[in-house]
């Protein structure tokens, strides 16, 4: 995944771990705990994409799975993407 930066120019390259039917982002996990930046880092993917809903997977002493939702309508990067006003930003 390319997150953009200013003009068009390509600002950071991300990797996920997996996209299911183009709708939910995953990210696994593997360790005794998980670290509290796991989800961080999902937040992340979600904010630069128009994805809305990750789960991070652990596969610890026990599997757990955490979700992670951020709707498109708060993503400011895709307000101004519709916005005419400031289309040439």
């Amino acid at each position: 995944m390319m997150l953009g930066g200013g003009r068009g120019q390509p600002l950071a390259t991300q990797a996920l771990d997996m996209v299911v039917d183009g709708e939910v982002a995953v990210e696994v996990k593997t360790g005794a705990s998980l670290h509290s930046s796991a989800t961080v880092q999902l937040f992340g993917y979600l904010c630069a994409t128009t994805l809305e809903v990750g789960l991070v997977l652990h596969f610890g002493r026990s599997a757990t799975a955490h979700r992670v939702f951020f709707e498109n309508k708060f993503k400011k990067h895709l307000r101004r993407a519709r916005d005419p006003a400031t289309a040439i930003l």
